[in-house]
């Protein structure tokens, strides 16, 4: 595992988790973060697992930035 040097505390952070086992990822993070996850069959969802809605936008000089609502719970 890599070596961190820095932490990021209240500020927006992004992770994409990209495996060939996702049930195996859900359950491991599922336990780990005591998350629970719902599986969406709705294509528009892009493979990803909403845990909220999600927004990605571009301000006035073309920076991308997400936002994030989490479902409650």
């Amino acid at each position: 595992m890599a070596d961190v040097a820095t932490s990021t505390v209240d500020k927006p952070a992004w992770v994409d988790l990209s495996t060939t086992n996702p049930k195996a990822a859900r359950e491991f993070y599922a336990k780990v973060f005591a998350w629970d996850i719902e599986v969406s069959a709705d294509p528009q969802c892009g493979g990803y697992f909403p845990g909220g809605r999600m927004a990605i936008l571009t301000d006035p000089q073309g920076a991308f930035f997400g936002l994030l609502a989490m479902a409650a719970g």
